[in-house]
C-alpha cells in the first residue's frame, strides 16, 4: 500500500474517501466498499454508471426527420431509472445506519457525563437527548425538513422485528424510505410481533406478476390499501388501542348503572352499527344512536340467485364477492333499487344498458360502476362509483418492441 503525501492539484475519487490508495491507484475506501455490496446492488451500480457514459438524448433534439431510434435503448433507460431506485434505497440504509451510530456516540457521551456528575446514567434521557440532537443536526447539516428527519430516526431505533425486516427491503430494492417511514409510524402503537406481522404482509410480492424474472414492484395505492388492512386487523387483534378510546367515552357517563365493562361493550357496539353517537349533553340515551344514516353499496348478482335457482356469488364494489344467501338478502331488502344488466355469459362484459347521449349522464355512470367496478387505470381500486368519468383516446400501437 503506498499512501499519497501531496494533494493533487484537482479533487478525486482518493480525496472523496481517502488519501490511501492501493496498487491500482483506486481508493482502498472504495474498494473494500464495493467488495461489500451485494451482488444485485453492484449490478444496478454497474448499470447506473454504465448509462452515465452514454449520451443523454433529449426530446428537445428531436426534429421532424429524426429516424426511429431503437427501442432497446429506451428498455435500457427504463431499466436504468430502476437501478438508480434500487441504489438510492440502497443508498439510504447506510444513512439510516450512520443516523443510528450518531445517536448511540451523542448518547454514550450524555452518560458520561452523568457518571461525570455522580449521577445515576439515565439511559432513556440519554436516548432521548441524542435523538433530539442528532437530528437538529442532521437538519441543519442537510437542509432537511424537520419531519422528514425524525421519521427516519423513528424508523433507526425502531425495535429489530420492526426495523430489520423494512431496511432489508430498502436493501432488496423491493420498498422506499417514504414506505418504510410510513409503516412504521402507522405501527408504533402495536406490540413488536404484531407489527412484524403487519410488515409481513405489506411487503409481500404480488402474486402472479413478475417483471423480467423477478415479483413485480407493489404499486403505491396496493401498498396503502395493505397497510391500512393489515393494521385494522391488528388494531381488531389487539384492542389496547381501541379500549383506550372506548374508556374516554365510557368515563363521560359518571352515574350509570352498567359497568365500565359493559360501557365499553355497548360503546364499541353502537360505534360499530351506527358509525356516530349523539352529542346532545341533556339526553337521556347517549349511547343509544337511533335509526342507522341511510347508506349506498352497489351489487352485481346473477338473476338465477334472486330466483334461487342457483348459487352463484354478487360482486359488492369496494368489497368482492358475496355469497348468494348473503347477495340476495341485501338485493330484497327494503328500498332497495334494481338495474337490469345484460351481460356476456362467456366474458361477463356489460352488452346493454342503452343510453342514446354521448355525453356522460347519470345512466352513463352507472353503466360504467356497473361494468368496472373500480378505477381502470394501472393499480388503482378506488370503487368506480367515487371516481371521476372522463373520456380519453385508446392508445391502440403497442411499443413492446
Amino acid at each position: 500500500m503506498t499512501t499519497t503525501v501531496s494533494a493533487p492539484a484537482t479533487s478525486t475519487a482518493a480525496d472523496a474517501v481517502g488519501h490511501d490508495t492501493g496498487p491500482d491507484g483506486l481508493p482502498v475506501g472504495l474498494v473494500e466498499g464495493l467488495a461489500v455490496l451485494p451482488g444485485p446492488v453492484l449490478d444496478a451500480l454497474t448499470r447506473a454508471l454504465a448509462e452515465a457514459t452514454r449520451p443523454v438524448l433529449h426530446p428537445d433534439q428531436i426534429t421532424g426527420s429524426t429516424p426511429a431510434i431503437p427501442l432497446s435503448r429506451g428498455r435500457d433507460a427504463v431499466a436504468t431509472i430502476v437501478a438508480v431506485e434500487h441504489l438510492t434505497n440502497y443508498l439510504h440504509t447506510i444513512a439510516l445506519d450512520a443516523h443510528a451510530t450518531t445517536i448511540t456516540v451523542i448518547a454514550t457521551h450524555e452518560l458520561a457525563a452523568d457518571r461525570a456528575d455522580g449521577r445515576t446514567p439515565r439511559l432513556t434521557a440519554a436516548r432521548g437527548t441524542a435523538r433530539t440532537l442528532t437530528s437538529d443536526e442532521i437538519t441543519t447539516a442537510t437542509g432537511l425538513p424537520t419531519g422528514h428527519v425524525h421519521a427516519r430516526a423513528r424508523l433507526t431505533t425502531a425495535p429489530t422485528p420492526v426495523r430489520a425486516p423494512l431496511l432489508a427491503a430498502m436493501r432488496a430494492g423491493t420498498t422506499t424510505l417514504t414506505r418504510a417511514t410510513h409503516t412504521r409510524d402507522d405501527t408504533h402503537h402495536l406490540p413488536d410481533d404484531a407489527a412484524a406481522t403487519v410488515i409481513a404482509t405489506v411487503l409481500a410480492p404480488l402474486r402472479g406478476h413478475t417483471r423480467d424474472g423477478h415479483p413485480a414492484p407493489v404499486g403505491h395505492r396496493t401498498f396503502t390499501s395493505r397497510l391500512r388492512r393489515a393494521v385494522t386487523r391488528a388494531d381488531t387483534a389487539h384492542p389496547d388501542h381501541a379500549k383506550a378510546c372506548t374508556d374516554r367515552l365510557a368515563r363521560r357517563h359518571a352515574g350509570d348503572p352498567r359497568t365500565l365493562d359493559q360501557l365499553r361493550t355497548d360503546i364499541a357496539l353502537h360505534l360499530i352499527t351506527h358509525g356516530w353517537t349523539t352529542s346532545s349533553a341533556d339526553s337521556d340515551q347517549d349511547l343509544l344512536i337511533g335509526t342507522p344514516p341511510a347508506a349506498t353499496c352497489h351489487l352485481t348478482l346473477p338473476i338465477t340467485t334472486l330466483l334461487g335457482t342457483s348459487h352463484e356469488p354478487g360482486e359488492l364494489t369496494g368489497l368482492g364477492p358475496v355469497p348468494a344467501p348473503i347477495a340476495a338478502h341485501i338485493a330484497m331488502r327494503d328500498n332497495s333499487v334494481w338495474t337490469r344488466l345484460l351481460t356476456d355469459p362467456t366474458t361477463g362484459h356489460l352488452l346493454d344498458r342503452a343510453t342514446s347521449t354521448y355525453h356522460p349522464t347519470a345512466t352513463m355512470r352507472a353503466d360504467l360502476h356497473a361494468r368496472d367496478h373500480t378505477c381502470r387505470a394501472p393499480d388503482c381500486h378506488t370503487p368506480a362509483t367515487t371516481c371521476e368519468t372522463e373520456s380519453a383516446p385508446v392508445l391502440r400501437r403497442s411499443y413492446s418492441g
